[in-house]
């Protein structure tokens, strides 16, 4: 099997006086803040190889989100090297990435022109996104404007409306009925398995049972264990119950 990820002794490092700060204001401050440095994420090596389906899972605040942005090229590793065989499709939030200020509608367009769709393609795939959502009353609302919800099917729906490598989730449903959340699982299910490589940070890690083959623990910005599934399972309920 072919490598798909790769992290050679990488860090990432914030200034510890202002650690309470998110870490993108962190990040974007660092070069004018002369305060010592706190490393929040520290991992010599990591390989993810293809069929790879990696549930991700730490208590609240040891990095395992920050693990898959640092992974996804959101934030930049202070030191060391993240390497990646194709460019990962990540849903890490209610709509990171999308604009704010831009409608439902032009946010589509946006992704499509990004993704570099052809214009007889495009028409259609956005009426999918559109209805995978059920967003038909709403296209013209600013992003900012739609609920939680309704920001995280989208991101979703957008991240996925192509067949990804590498696969980068991260409790992406923020809402929904019963009907829709039957739906959106399925297609999340299906997606997971058609990608390359995934990783998939949760907070319930036995609904991934029977898709995923590895297991790793996040714990203080470090990875604690990395094996398979049913093992690393059983390692986490025994210590978090």
């Amino acid at each position: 099997m072919s490598t798909t990820v790769r992290f050679s002794n990488v860090k990432l490092a914030v200034p510890a006086a202002h650690i309470h700060q998110s870490i993108k204001s962190l990040l974007l401050r660092q070069r004018h803040n002369h305060a010592p440095d706190q490393i929040i994420l520290d991992v010599p090596s990591f390989e993810a190889k293809s069929g790879d389906k990696i549930c991700v899972v730490g208590r609240n605040g040891n990095g395992k989100t920050t693990f898959l942005k640092v992974l996804a090229g959101i934030y930049p590793a202070t030191s060391g090297q993240v390497w990646t065989s194709k460019k990962p499709t990540a849903v890490l939030a209610a709509g990171i990435g999308l604009e704010d200020e831009l409608s439902a509608y032009d946010n589509i367009n946006l992704a499509m022109i990004l993704k570099s769709i052809p214009a007889k393609h495009a028409a259609e795939l956005r009426d999918q996104i559109i209805d995978f959502c059920e967003l038909q009353d709403d296209t013209e609302k600013q992003f900012k404007h739609l609920s939680t919800g309704f920001r995280s099917r989208l991101a979703f729906a957008i991240a996925i409306s192509e067949k990804p490598s590498i696969l980068v989730l991260d409790e992406v449903f923020g809402g929904g009925d019963e009907f829709f959340m039957k739906k959106a699982t399925n297609k999340l299910y299906q997606t997971i398995e058609e990608a390359e490589t995934a990783l998939i940070a949760t907070h319930g890690p036995n609904e991934f049972r029977e898709i995923c083959n590895r297991f790793i623990i996040i714990k203080k910005g470090r990875i604690a264990f990395d094996g398979e599934f049913a093992e690393g399972l059983d390692l986490y309920r025994a210590k978090h119950g």
